[in-house]
């Protein structure tokens, strides 16, 4: 059972992507629905509000626990921010420290700025939606750089973390979500 983070965001975009990869899943709106997952979606929001209401319902710290003992995690857009150990300008939000990465809000522009584009991951591309995205500015050591758009690093991995900048949820592509799948195993 995968989790979806879903006390605001892009959440049933992401169980329809995951239904589509075959998976099901369940929203996560308290530490006692945590506790039902094998992994956990932190989806595309605002990075602000989710780490006041990941405090106030006392998700933060059980999402810290459950990934020290190797809770699987993807991290969408706002999510990725959420996720990260360092936030350029953090105006609010408070990080996970999931993953050993420093990130940077709306760094690819603001709403009116948003864009699609190819991404490349190995030999094959897909089609990414970059709105509001932030930037992985540095990513420290053991963190696999999988995917860039213009040299940056949009879609690393560290352990049984996966972070995307871009909204895999919005294109009916489960790449990334079959990913997570697979190293649920």
């Amino acid at each position: 059972m995968i989790g979806i983070l879903g006390l605001q965001g892009n959440f049933l975009e992401h169980q329809q992507t995951l239904k589509l990869a075959g998976a099901d899943s369940m929203l996560v709106k308290s530490v006692e629905d945590l506790k039902k997952v094998n992994a956990l979606i932190i989806p595309g929001g605002e990075s602000t509000t989710f780490s006041i209401l990941l405090e106030r319902t006392g998700l933060a710290k059980a999402i810290k626990q459950r990934v020290k003992n190797a809770m699987p995690v993807l991290a969408t857009c706002a999510g990725a921010i959420v996720a990260s150990s360092e936030i350029i300008e953090p105006k609010g939000a408070k990080p996970l420290s999931l993953i050993d990465i420093t990130t940077k809000r709306n760094a690819f522009g603001r709403q009116r700025e948003s864009f699609e584009a190819k991404v490349k991951r190995g030999e094959a591309s897909f089609n990414a939606k970059f709105i509001r995205a932030p930037a992985i500015e540095r990513t420290g050591q053991g963190v696999k750089i999988i995917a860039q758009l213009d040299g940056k690093p949009v879609w690393v991995e560290s352990g049984k973390i996966i972070v995307v900048t871009f909204h895999t949820e919005l294109d009916g592509n489960p790449i990334v979500h079959k990913r997570l799948l697979e190293i649920i195993g």
